[in-house]
């Protein structure tokens, strides 16, 4: 017995002093790798705070050293990170009782009213934060809160739970019970039974989540015709009507269409009934992943199945996914079959051949020896050249099947062989075809003159993408001498330098000479009809006609050859002031139909009222109106938007655009049109983009990565970009409204001209207001397209604004009703569209749809994004639901269009986003109440909503790096004037949405607002918004 006792505290003596070994042997890196071992970690570890915060969401806060426990910071930590593994419960008492602590519990987690002081039980806004996450404990609250109806009302639009705690008296009320239901279906439990028996009631819960309907009274789960109407609006709520209705064959019937989970309350005789299920499988796709073994061999079902949602050809039968012939009619009825079909498929050489011919990227899953048959790959690369990066390195030298890759897109030559890229015999074929050849290549040849000037003389754009050559004053007047515009390109630096501006000077104007001596006949002749005033009365009259209409043909020469009716172009800038107009030449042809136009560019002061500023240069294109004798004010568009949109005025077939839209309120009616890009925008010098974001872009998108991580390389990229325009010496702080208002002052007075009618759209209404504002005199009247207030920050009406966008999606068919659009779709699409658009996005987060455009993936937040931009226009609303029906049978047809406008939009480098960036900075943060917007995004619906709220909050907005300092409160107060004022607004604008008019329309004391059934910036959407500013205009007497 003694010898037993022995061994036994020998074996827990040498346990002892192994585990001490254990103990002492665990580093940081072994927890990384197994959270485990922190129980086992030493008390150093323990007690190791920085660490410890680093791996709160994995350790057990009860591990830790107890004075950490104790610790606010760390404690919240844990809360935040474990916020549904961890209750506040576990908290050391202690902090407990710390009033300081549990109000940052409340304001972070949205819970907490459990140990909430008296105090902060009586806090109105406090107690709703708090039962955000937390209904049980209303019951705490103040009891003043507990009688007021507009806190109740609050309280249940934060949490419709709260209805389980208020009087029968709201329980039996309808108003309130919708209320509750609006914010959670699931608050129908604590309804009355009077209104849990009301179909109105249980209908609008059961909208949001079918499963409310388990709280419905029994009356109504057994009410066949109630129950067929909620099925048949496709309602998930199968499992929780009456036993006896889920044994009834046309409800199951009807239920089936959509909700593959009731199959199994379907009977066995209609499980084995072939026709019946070919019937069900075309209504329902998805129930072939149910259906029995032997009816998944059957080609017709899989058929039926399959060419709806081509993902479920992995749930039929092994023999049919190895029948190629059954695959390849497939195919024909539905292309991304092709993602699906197993690898060993594609070895068969005449089976990839076949399907070449129509789908080239079935390259992508062939063998080696497929992608090195030349035959294959040239079928593939006649469907698109991107598909040359899955050629065999030995087809990559192939010229011919080179050439053809580039025929639409140069960046398939990346792709090619250095051999081939290092030849310029072939680089001058390859550029031929495509000009842009020579900035997809990365070797000496990127600086061959005789290839550039080859690519040039094709496109002059190219010049953007060759900054080698942008500070090349010697080659650039060889450009301008052979007629070649590159100016738009070229460095800052040079544009200014006297040879260059001397060159532009010798651009022909049309009619020139001609003009100068019909002008010299006329004084000639005037001075005769002096001398014969005097001596021969009787002829006077012939040579004052003759003289009168020499006179007139010049000036009709002027305004149709050389821009403007009695009026000469402006004056260039004088050569010993740095700052005024230029003009410039406009570099279109004389068929673009732009005789009307002149061209200059306004040389401004970075900082205005510092004498030592840099230069800066914003460009201006005149059209002249051809009345001869006019005073009206001429309309000074003031860009497009943003900030930083471009106008895009070096393209001939936008400035026709826009002259077309502009044309029935500025020429027709007699007065000048002026467009300018504001500065740092567009063809703005220096232009404040990120071209390193644009370079990364579609690098990063293939990558597949989360939102988190998307914001993370984004913002090296805008960090990289802001780095680099400080080592150019920008001031950042020059880049606002304030600064733009000035612009146009200055510009009034290089011009001559004293009133301007101010045309603005989106944000440029902000810069129209700020001129109004700070120079009134010199405004005749503002025209403000989709008005930008500038007093509104981001803190105004916040959670309206971040829901704008998903509320114009969700109500899309009001607006197509409103539109009396032509609605197409059919029933299946047009059910439970906003349900399946967020069911999609978290299908597609997790298996993203392959598209052709640029072998690109479309993940859910891609897509959620693409359709918010889409709701900058109308058509958006008609196309949602066979969008949503399509995606989810992996077609993209009818979304690909709103996912190019999206990346177009996010890849655009005439879009100065730096710019706007400095726009923020200087007018908007010091203004903006961030913990009331912190606090708020906690309340957003979670998941992609909410992520992506906080993401931009927490993003970067390097002001800080900028050195941007503005402490003018004036840029937060409403602006208020009595100039006349046109707003022109869509009623579906969720971008500027249209209650901000209406409540700022006060302070503009001689306004008219007109709105029209469409979204943001309704000019050009219908002929009747140009016919209302002219008349607007008209009636202003303007």
């Amino acid at each position: 017995m003694t010898k037993t006792i022995i061994g036994i505290i020998l074996l827990s003596l040498s346990f002892l002093t192994l585990h001490a070994e254990i103990n002492k042997n665990i580093n940081k890196d072994d927890i990384r790798n197994d959270p485990d071992l922190f129980f086992d970690a030493n008390a150093r570890i323990k007690r190791d705070k920085p660490f410890i915060l680093s791996m709160a969401e994995y350790l057990s806060y009860n591990a830790i050293n107890k004075n950490l426990q104790r610790d606010k910071e760390v404690a919240l930590a844990f809360l935040k990170e474990q916020k549904y593994s961890m209750s506040l419960d576990e908290i050391d008492e202690v902090l407990l009782k710390d009033k300081n602590f549990i109000l940052s519990i409340i304001k972070e987690l949205g819970y907490g009213l459990k140990y909430a002081s008296n105090t902060q039980l009586a806090n109105k806004e406090l107690v709703l934060l708090g039962l955000r996450n937390e209904s049980d404990y209303f019951k705490r609250i103040a009891p003043a809160l507990k009688t007021d109806d507009a806190f109740i009302k609050e309280a249940l639009q934060t949490n419709g739970l709260v209805l389980e705690h208020l009087p029968k008296k709201y329980k039996a009320s309808k108003k309130w019970v919708l209320v509750a239901l609006k914010e959670d279906p699931n608050a129908l439990a604590y309804a009355s039974n009077m209104l849990r028996s009301n179909e109105e009631v249980v209908q609008e819960a059961v909208k949001k989540d079918g499963n409310a309907f388990e709280f419905s009274h029994p009356y109504l789960k057994e009410n066949k015709t109630f129950v067929l109407s909620l099925l048949k609006k496709k309602f998930y709520i199968f499992d929780y009507i009456d036993e006896t209705l889920q044994k009834d064959q046309l409800l199951i019937e009807i239920a089936l269409e959509y909700d593959h989970t009731v199959w199994d309350y379907l009977h066995e005789n209609f499980k084995n009934d072939r026709n019946y299920l070919i019937k069900l499988i075309k209504k329902n796709p998805n129930l072939l992943e149910n259906i029995n073994e032997e009816f998944q061999k059957d080609k017709d079902i899989v058929s039926t199945a399959v060419t709806q949602n081509a993902y479920l050809l992995t749930s039929a039968h092994s023999s049919l996914k190895e029948d190629k012939n059954f695959l390849s009619s497939l195919i024909n009825q539905q292309k991304d079959v092709l993602e699906y079909i197993d690898e060993k498929v594609w070895e068969d050489k005449a089976f990839l051949l076949e399907k070449l011919n129509t789908h080239g990227y079935g390259l992508k899953y062939a063998s080696k020896e497929q992608q090195d048959n030349r035959t294959l790959v040239m079928k593939s690369i006649n469907y698109d050249g991107f598909t040359l990066a899955y050629a065999s390195e030995r087809l990559k030298k192939d010229k011919l099947l080179v050439l053809k890759a580039i025929n639409e897109y140069s960046d398939p030559l990346k792709f090619a062989d250095n051999s081939l890229k290092i030849d310029q015999a072939f680089m001058k074929e390859a550029i031929a075809i495509n000009s842009f050849s020579i900035t997809s290549i990365d070797n000496p040849l990127k600086y061959d003159k005789e290839l550039i000037i080859l690519a040039l003389s094709q496109n002059a754009k190219v010049f953007k993408y060759l900054p080698q050559l942008q500070k090349d004053k010697a080659f650039i007047l060889e450009m301008i001498e052979k007629n070649i515009n590159v100016l738009p390109y070229i460095d800052k630096s040079l544009k200014k330098d006297k040879d260059i501006i001397k060159s532009t000077e010798t651009f022909p104007r049309a009619y020139e000479e001609l003009e100068s001596l019909l002008n010299f006949l006329a004084i000639l002749l005037l001075m005769f009809f002096f001398y014969f005033l005097i001596k021969q009365k009787k002829v006077r009259m012939l040579y004052l006609s003759t003289a009168i209409l020499l006179f007139i043909m010049s000036k009709l020469l002027q305004t149709y050859f050389a821009h403007g009716a009695l009026r000469s172009p402006y004056v260039m800038i004088d050569k010993f002031n740095k700052f005024g107009l230029e003009r410039v030449p406009c570099w279109v042809s004389s068929e673009e139909e732009l005789s009307h136009l002149e061209c200059y560019n306004m040389h401004v002061p970075e900082i205005h009222n510092d004498p030592n500023s840099n230069v800066i240069t914003f460009p201006l294109r005149v059209f002249r109106s051809t009345e001869i004798f006019s005073s009206k004010a001429p309309l000074l568009h003031l860009g497009g938007g943003g900030p930083g949109a471009s106008m895009y005025l070096n393209t001939p077939y936008v400035l026709r655009a826009h002259l077309e839209q502009h044309n029935a309120f500025s020429l027709d009616q007699g007065r000048d049109l002026f467009i300018i890009d504001p500065r740092g925008a567009g063809l703005s010098q220096p232009l404040l983009n990120c071209d390193t974001y644009v370079d990364n872009f579609l690098t990063n998108m293939k990558k597949e990565l989360s939102l988190n991580e998307s914001y993370n390389l984004m913002s090296n990229d805008y960090g990289s970009c802001v780095q680099n325009f400080k080592q150019q010496n920008i001031n950042f702080n020059g880049y606002n409204s304030l600064a733009v208002s000035n612009d146009i002052h200055l510009l009034k007075k290089a011009t001559g001209i004293q009133q301007w009618i101010l045309f603005g759209v989106s944000y440029s209404t902000t810069y129209a207001m700020f001129v109004a504002k700070q120079y009134p005199e010199m405004v005749k009247s503002l025209i403000l397209d989709s008005a930008c207030f500038p007093s509104l920050k981001l803190d105004h009406n916040y959670l309206l604004q971040q829901m704008d966008g998903y509320k114009a999606l969700s109500t899309y068919k009001d607006k197509v009703q409103v539109q009396s659009l032509t609605n197409d779709t059919n029933e299946d699409e047009d059910k439970d569209v906003i349900k399946r658009m967020w069911a999609l996005s978290k299908q597609l987060n997790q298996n993203p749809i392959q598209t052709t455009y640029l072998d690109l993936k479309i993940d859910g937040n891609y897509f959620i994004s693409s359709l918010l931009n889409g709701v900058y226009g109308t058509k958006i609303f008609q196309d949602l639901p066979k969008i949503i029906l399509e995606m989810e049978q992996n077609k993209t047809k009818s979304f690909l269009p709103y996912f190019k406008n999206y990346l177009n939009f996010l890849v655009d480098r005439d879009y100065a986003d730096i710019s706007a960036m400095a726009h923020y900075c200087y007018e908007d943060k010091p203004f903006i109440d961030f913990p009331k917007i912190k606090a708020l995004n906690s309340t957003l619906p979670k998941g992609f909503i909410q992520e992506s709220a906080i993401l931009a909050l927490e993003f970067n907005d390097f002001c800080k790096e900028m050195n941007i300092n503005s402490n003018d409160k004036t840029l937060a107060n409403p602006i208020k004037t009595d100039i006349p004022t046109l707003f022109i607004h869509g009623e579906f604008d969720s971008v500027t949405p249209l209650r901000d008019v209406v409540t700022q329309m006060k302070n503009f004391k001689n306004s008219k607002l007109i709105t029209y059934k469409t979204s943001h910036a309704v000019l050009g959407t219908e002929d009747k918004v140009e016919a209302d500013v002219a008349d607007f205009l008209e009636d202003s007497s303007l």
